[in-house]
């Protein structure tokens, strides 16, 4: 093998080691995509609704391929023959993989007849070659135009290598001399090959799309038999072929956006704008005039021998609450029994879960809360001290409301 064919060789080499590394990158990472609205799908109206690819895993995005074509022979001797009895009848079969809208690849199996035309009297014998081959595949539409969830045709370019097995080289009565002579070899011979070549892709269902493909072939001088000049040897594979999408875990056949509602965001985020706008409003309104100093009375009352405020008395506490609120906290509350306390124990027990009530449920501060067990001091308080009163109810009986409300006539 001569200088140019290990120049190919680890060019090739190289191209194809890049593509496992590409896999793995592309499996994992979500592929943020240009702003630009033309690199948009053609049912994305709004360029803030989708710019990241949905997050693709290795088993999604494969494909494969039913080949029909031709063989298009080149090499030894071919231009002393017709140009149309080069095309001979190929068939093949791909399976492949796209890791990304731009980069893919696939596993390449191909069958087909071969031409050729002796040296000495360029008489026609024919022979047969299958091959396999991996092929790096970069969409040149995506690549340019950025990548369209709804794009009809599509352009590829394929680079690859692989390998080519001959067999089966006819030999006839008319041309059995010819190949027997020198430097002509029939037996089977197995080839390392290089690819390159185009791949056009047109889209005819959701499922189905129609490819048209043209790759030329390298192979070694001895591929048509003929070994006496050194020279490369091939043939271009022209193929129509049928594509299947395979489906994936999300049910689609190809890539696609991840959906994001930019109007929702854009409601969510006046609303955000509205309520600080509002809370600022309350910031800046002039303080509440304090009021004018009096005496705000609550009765608690409470069953007998319990020391637990009930649901009902919870109003009266919160009224109380109200009332220390209205004067900025700067007032005295006083806890006092209604009339004389007869269990000072007792009463004390109740002052302490009103007291409790106060200041950690609702942030009254205790150095302005005042137990008294003695109700008489309190009552000589002035009106115009200002303070807020709860009166303790001992116990509780069916007259309790009628005499609560006449002992809070009798202080005032």
């Amino acid at each position: 093998m001569n200088i140019q064919k290990a120049l190919l060789t680890i060019t090739a080499v190289g191209w194809l080691a890049s593509f496992p590394a590409a896999a793995q990158d592309t499996e994992t990472t979500q592929t943020v995509h240009s702003t630009d609205s033309t690199r948009l799908g053609p049912d994305i109206k709004d360029r803030d609704e989708a710019l990241m690819l949905y997050d693709y895993v290795f088993p999604d995005n494969w494909f494969y391929i039913l080949h029909v074509g031709s063989y298009l022979n080149w090499g030894d001797n071919q231009s002393h023959g017709s140009f149309i009895g080069r095309f001979r009848p190929a068939i093949g079969v791909s399976l492949g993989k796209w890791f990304h809208p731009t980069v893919g690849a696939r596993v390449h199996l191909y069958l087909g007849n071969n031409r050729g035309l002796t040296t000495l009297n360029h008489r026609e014998y024919h022979w047969q070659s299958a091959g396999i081959a991996v092929d790096g595949m970069v969409s040149l539409s995506n690549l340019l135009a950025g990548y369209r969830e709804g794009r009809r045709f599509n352009m590829l370019a394929l680079l690859g290598m692989g390998g080519d097995q001959t067999f089966w080289f006819s030999e006839r009565d008319w041309n059995k001399e010819d190949l027997r002579g020198d430097g002509f070899k029939t037996e089977a011979r197995s080839l390392l090959t290089f690819r390159a070549g185009l791949m056009a892709t047109w889209r005819i269902s959701r499922k189905w799309d129609l490819s048209l493909e043209a790759t030329n072939v390298w192979d070694d001088d001895c591929y048509d038999g003929i070994t006496s000049d050194e020279r490369w040897d091939g043939h271009v594979n022209l193929l129509l072929g049928f594509v299947r999408r395979i489906g994936n875990r999300d049910s689609t056949h190809n890539f696609y956006y991840v959906r994001r509602d930019g109007s929702i965001l854009r409601e969510a985020n006046d609303e955000v704008n509205r309520l600080r706008a509002e809370a600022q409003r309350l910031r800046d309104l002039p303080p509440l005039p304090p009021v004018k100093a009096q005496q705000v009375h609550v009765i608690v009352s409470f069953r007998n021998e319990l020391s637990t405020i009930d649901e009902m008395q919870q109003v009266n506490v919160y009224t109380a609450v109200q009332a220390m609120r209205q004067r900025n906290n700067q007032v005295n509350l006083y806890i006092t029994p209604l009339g004389q306390a007869a269990d000072e124990h007792l009463f004390r027990q109740r002052a302490d879960a009103v007291r409790s009530q106060l200041t950690g449920r609702y942030d009254i501060p205790d150095t302005r809360i005042v137990v008294d067990a003695d109700s008489r001091r309190v009552e000589q308080l002035k009106e115009k001290d200002g303070c807020v009163v709860v009166y303790i109810n001992q116990s509780r009986t069916s007259n309790d409301t009628e005499n609560e409300d006449r002992r809070l006539k009798d202080i005032k």
